[in-house]
């Protein structure tokens, strides 16, 4: 009986030690969180519980989530000012041949 006792507390042991090199793990991940968060094309859910974010308040998110949306707001500014210099050279043609017509 005492035996079965004292392994009883090996494995507690155990797996408390288990828990507490997975934590210290998970701390020192927040790199691998900010960089899966931040090539992800959408940020939901999913994504958050599998790389172990459970709490909105995590710094590793935001970082993540800001850097995802100044990328988002660069590539969009960058689509607009294609295309307005697309419009202004299809504008300038356009007045170059209403000149020529005239």
């Amino acid at each position: 009986m005492a035996a079965s006792v004292l392994d009883r507390i090996v494995r507690e042991r155990v797996k408390n030690k288990g828990a507490k090199e997975t934590a210290k793990n998970r701390i020192t991940t927040g790199e691998t969180i900010w960089k899966n968060i931040k090539d992800s094309k959408q940020v939901s859910a999913g994504i958050l519980s599998c790389n172990g974010v459970f709490a909105l308040d995590n710094p590793n998110f935001f970082m993540a989530l800001k850097d995802c949306q100044d990328k988002q707001k660069a590539e969009k500014y960058e689509r607009v000012c294609k295309k307005r210099k697309i419009i202004v050279s299809h504008a300038k043609k356009v007045k170059a041949a209403r000149a020529i017509r005239t």
